[in-house]
């Protein structure tokens, strides 16, 4: 069966991405977790839209391929690409934005039928609109009818539902099962929604924080985004999760450690049942860097009140509290940092650079070994 074969590793600031997937070349395979997991990430690095080490293959076709120095720009993969936002040309009616798609089409290979893909989509009655007079789910279904008219052998969607209303999400759900059902063009759908997952996809990718794991179908998943499994570095108070290859550079010895793959999770444990994260960390540097909560949770795009209960379950489960706030209470007072807060910023951001340089390495080291298989086989 042709397959979609994905490894790829690299290093971001603050944030590392590990994929190594089989997928099947049918069907809908959801890529789900939180806002900022990774989602997107990867999708944009299997288009070639954003690099990343390693390997992407379609079937018999490579796309990348490090170890070889082959990369695929993106406008010569058999690829269409559905965007959050439609981004149509304005200046093109919906029939001219359609046809645009054909411009990517390889040589030798056959056209789709526009009126096909026109009907497929009820796209008829809007042909002579211009893009500003429609509303977000027909950009959206003009969107996917461009992209079908480059006769993709892969169709990539970016949360296309994200900025559209309930009724228009519905609206567009059922198109895109009519196109799973009846194009066999097989999709990578990034999602944060669980109803959307489990109506549309046949199998489902969990992503989170750069953690990609093993595909599960649809029917045997619970909706969550999964959890990589973790390990404790000895001696270093920290916490790496991932799935595992070895990671000597935090202090573990070969018996103590399963390993760590590129791409891990770096938790920094604030005692027995805290854990502090990127995000958690990045609170914290805000809080020591406007003062307060309030202006923390602004300078961090997060409500105040999620702002407050996470600095105040950080306080209850460390060993020592992290945050020091003025009269102990909510509101608009002042807040601060405590010694054990700044300790534990300096070690989480620390150890990050470690991980970092290791991962570095690491997913060099994929990308090598990628090579010499390619090269037995």
């Amino acid at each position: 069966m042709t397959a979609l074969e994905v490894r790829l590793a690299q290093a971001y600031s603050g944030f590392s991405l590990a994929a190594d997937l089989r997928l099947p070349a049918s069907g809908v395979t959801a890529l789900f977790g939180p806002s900022g997991s990774g989602k997107t990430t990867l999708l944009r690095a299997i288009a070639g839209l954003t690099r990343a080490r390693g390997r992407v293959a379609l079937g018999g076709t490579v796309w990348q391929d490090d170890a070889t120095a082959t990369f695929v720009p993106v406008h010569r993969r058999r690829l269409g690409y559905v965007f959050q936002e439609a981004a149509l040309f304005s200046h093109r009616r919906v029939l001219a934005n359609l046809e645009y798609g054909r411009r990517r089409l390889p040589t030798g290979v056959a056209a789709p039928d526009t009126g096909t893909v026109m009907e497929l989509l009820d796209l008829g009655p809007l042909a002579d609109r211009w893009p500003t007079t429609l509303s977000g789910g027909q950009r959206q279904r003009v969107a996917l009818g461009r992209a079908l008219l480059a006769a993709p052998e892969l169709l990539l969607l970016d949360e296309p539902l994200a900025s559209l209303d309930q009724a228009a999400r519905e609206t567009i759900l059922a198109y895109l099962e009519r196109l799973r059902d009846e194009t066999g063009v097989p999709m990578l759908f990034v999602s944060h929604q669980a109803g959307e997952v489990e109506r549309l996809a046949d199998r489902v990718v969990a992503v989170d924080g750069g953690w990609v794991a093993e595909p599960r179908p649809v029917a045997d998943w619970s909706g969550d985004a999964g959890e990589a499994p973790t390990i404790e570095v000895a001696g270093e108070g920290a916490i790496v999760g991932s799935s595992l290859t070895a990671l000597q550079d935090l202090g573990m010895s070969e018996e103590e450690s399963p390993g760590v793959r590129a791409g891990a999770r770096l938790w920094l444990s604030g005692g027995d049942d805290v854990q502090l994260g990127e995000g958690r960390v990045a609170l914290l540097e805000a809080i020591a860097e406007k003062g307060s909560i309030s202006a923390a949770a602004r300078h961090m795009g997060m409500s105040y009140r999620r702002a407050w209960n996470l600095v105040e379950a950080m306080n209850r489960f460390a060993d020592d509290p992290l945050v020091t706030t003025e009269a102990g209470g909510k509101g608009g007072g002042g807040a601060a940092l405590t010694a054990a807060g700044e300790r534990a910023v300096a070690s989480y951001r620390e150890l990050q650079q470690r991980l970092e340089a290791f991962l570095e390495a690491e997913s060099q080291r994929l990308s090598e070994e990628g090579g010499e298989e390619a090269i037995k086989d």
